[in-house]
């Protein structure tokens, strides 16, 4: 392989480490209507979690927003994104009724 492009590569990755320790103390917080068992109507889609994102100045492919199941439910919920093949972010998402 070309020394450049491992040159490049290897800063990549030293660069989205940066950024993903910098998304893991971000806050992301949705307000959502809820029933009154605190069921919610709808569910918290990949193309919600990017808008806060872009917010935030944070600009994530949303195929690279990996949900294990849809977001449906109030509460703190972990989600993956892949900045990186070799670095996974872990954000937390905080979800609350109006």
């Amino acid at each position: 392989m070309n020394l450049i492009l491992i040159i490049y590569i290897k800063h990549k990755i030293k660069e989205c480490e940066e950024i993903k320790k910098r998304l893991e103390k971000e806050k992301f917080e949705f307000k959502v209507k809820s029933g009154e068992n605190g069921k919610m109507f709808g569910q918290i889609s990949t193309k919600q979690i990017k808008a806060s994102l872009d917010e935030k100045g944070y600009k994530v492919d949303k195929t690279k927003i990996l949900l294990d199941h849809p977001i449906m439910s109030l509460g703190t919920h972990i989600v993956k994104l892949e900045l990186h093949k070799k670095v996974i972010a872990e954000i937390k998402i905080s979800v609350v009724g109006k």
